[in-house]
């Protein structure tokens, strides 16, 4: 995950996902969760939010997702 880009692996996301769902990711350090609204879903790996999340995830992270 970059930023607003998110980056998916073996993820569906043009499947799970339309504009206005949400991303949901645990913070591990703060053991806290935290949801951003997706803006775009560009393919099955690949889609924008409209903020970043407060900490880089730089591996495979599992998430979570709520429909709007």
């Amino acid at each position: 995950m970059s930023g607003r880009a998110v980056h998916g692996y073996e993820t569906n996301f043009n499947k799970i996902l339309e504009i206005g769902d949400f991303l949901i990711v645990q913070n591990k350090e703060k053991k806290e969760f935290e949801k951003r609204k997706v803006n775009m879903v560009l393919s099955d790996r690949s889609c924008g939010i409209e903020e970043a999340f407060s900490f880089d995830i730089i591996s495979k992270t599992e998430f979570k997702y709520q429909k709007k």
